[in-house]
């Protein structure tokens, strides 16, 4: 509003004024005393029109004088108000001293809190007041193979399934072992070469047994990767069997499975 209050002044300064055209101030003295005024009226312009409206103030002002253009404000009155502080009178009784100490004297005191004390020590003719412990206990009883189908088999092998991307376990050159079937265990071992080096050990833990059949388990973990190995027994006698090995090797990347059969048999 103040603007558009301005600018209708200009207007109405430049129509009254028209005949007169003779300059009455210099521009200097126009841009000093007209400062507030372009401030508030070409503020929110655009450069261009900021300069168009910048300069029609001024020429105003040249023609017509910054007392009737740019009037200075009105001057600003300050109100001080003192605040008077009326003293205060303190009356002390005879007798009683002016001054007071700075600090009080402080005593500490400790009182020592006895702790509770536990005593196990049964007394005679009173029962002990602990309950004993009731906490299950967890038995694990592994699976038992019969007698009949302990001891050691000759094995003889039939076939070996790979995965195409993993190489082969067993080695054609390998000699085994029998095999031996214990109470919960079975035990496959191959050897290598001339020298006879072990080249398999497997200690399988008998996890299932019914009947005429079996699993046994192991679990070798290696730094390369961790295999299982599950061997899965059938005895159609006490003299003849049907054995499948199967391994798993996790290698983090990928799984190598190995699916193997042999014939068990012994005299």
């Amino acid at each position: 509003m103040k603007r558009f209050a301005i600018i209708t002044l200009l207007a109405a300064v430049m129509a009254s004024g028209q005949a007169d055209a003779r300059l009455v101030a210099a521009r200097a003295e126009c841009l000093s005393a007209c400062a507030p005024q372009i401030a508030d009226a070409c503020s929110d312009f655009r450069r261009a029109n900021y300069n168009r409206c910048r300069l029609k103030l001024v020429r105003t002002c040249r023609r017509f004088g910054p007392a009737a253009v740019c009037p200075a404000p009105p001057p600003t009155t300050t109100t001080t108000t003192l605040v008077t502080t009326l003293p205060t009178t303190t009356t002390v009784p005879v007798g009683v001293p002016t001054t007071l100490p700075t600090s009080m004297p402080t005593s500490t005191t400790t009182v020592p809190v006895p702790l509770p004390t536990t005593s196990t020590t049964a007394l005679p003719g009173i029962p002990d007041p602990t309950p004993p412990s009731t906490s299950p206990t967890t038995t694990t009883t592994l699976p038992v193979v019969p007698f009949a189908y302990r001891g050691g088999w000759g094995l003889a092998w039939e076939e070996v399934d790979t995965m195409p991307s993993c190489a082969p376990t067993f080695q054609t050159r390998w000699s085994f072992s029998p095999v031996v079937v214990g109470e919960r265990s079975i035990v496959v071992q191959a050897y290598s070469g001339s020298s006879y080096n072990r080249v398999l050990l497997d200690e399988a833990t008998v996890s299932y047994q019914q009947n005429q059949s079996l699993t046994a388990t192991v679990t070798k973990d290696t730094e390369y990767y961790i295999e299982t190995i599950t061997y899965d027994v059938d005895f159609t006698s006490p003299t003849q069997a049907t054995l499948t090995r199967t391994s798993v090797r996790d290698y983090y990347y990928k799984q190598c499975t190995e699916v193997s059969s042999a014939i068990l048999s012994r005299g």
